[in-house]
This record gives structure tokens, C-alpha cells and sequence, in this order.
């Protein structure tokens, strides 16, 4: 499966959501939540991070918006409703899966890694 992949690049294939709400200072911003997650976690630190609009699912193009972005039942913290998308490069080749912020356990957050052109 493509999610316990190897790569140095990871996409976005479900909204990664905000467990912290963004402050206008920049602080608690969707890609330092996402790089705090990253080495929370165990990743190394991020060589870059890019944001996405949009997955590709069987090549139809999905905004984030589409997807169901909150659990109905169950506790969990949600800091904002909408979802964000993020391609991350990594120094090195980093072993999957990669899931993080709110309800990653339940599919959200998810990142498919993306095959290097290397020979």
C-alpha cells in the first residue's frame, strides 16, 4: 500500500485539519502545526512544506471542502472547520504511513507517499 510507502515527498490525500486555532501573529499557522506534528511524532524535521487546494483521487480533482471533515460522535478537538492540503519534502527518505492532526485515527490527515524519480 502506497501509505507505508518510502519517499522522500508526501502528499495530501485527506484534509489535514487543525487541532490549534491559527492565530493572525502567524503563530499556530497550518504548516507549523503540521512540522510541530512531524516531530512530535517521530519525523525528521521537514526540508519544505507546500500547500495543496485540492487531492487528486483516480485523477478527479477534490477540494478539501468536499470531504466530511468532523466526526458527528466522540470527543476530539476541532479549531477550525476548514481542511488544508500540503505536499512535504523531506531531506531524506522517510518510511510511512504518515496521519496527522485532528482525527487522523479516523482518515483525515493522511498522506500517500510520492514516488522519487531517482534511477
Amino acid at each position: 500500500a502506497p501509505m507505508l510507502g518510502e519517499a522522500r515527498t508526501w502528499r495530501s490525500t485527506t484534509p489535514y485539519m487543525l487541532a490549534r486555532h491559527p492565530k493572525r501573529n502567524g503563530k499556530d499557522s497550518p504548516a507549523l502545526q503540521i512540522r510541530k506534528d512531524l516531530v512530535r511524532r517521530g519525523f525528521p524535521e521537514p526540508r519544505r512544506i507546500d500547500p495543496m487546494d485540492q487531492a487528486e483521487i483516480s485523477g478527479k480533482k477534490v477540494r478539501w471542502i468536499e470531504f466530511q471533515r468532523y466526526r458527528k460522535k466522540g470527543g476530539g478537538c476541532l479549531a477550525h472547520p476548514q481542511g488544508f492540503g500540503f505536499e512535504i519534502e523531506f531531506a531524506e527518505l522517510v518510511r510511512g504511513p504518515i496521519a496527522l492532526g485532528y482525527a487522523s485515527h479516523f482518515g483525515l490527515g493522511q498522506f500517500l507517499a510520492v514516488q522519487d524519480n531517482i534511477a
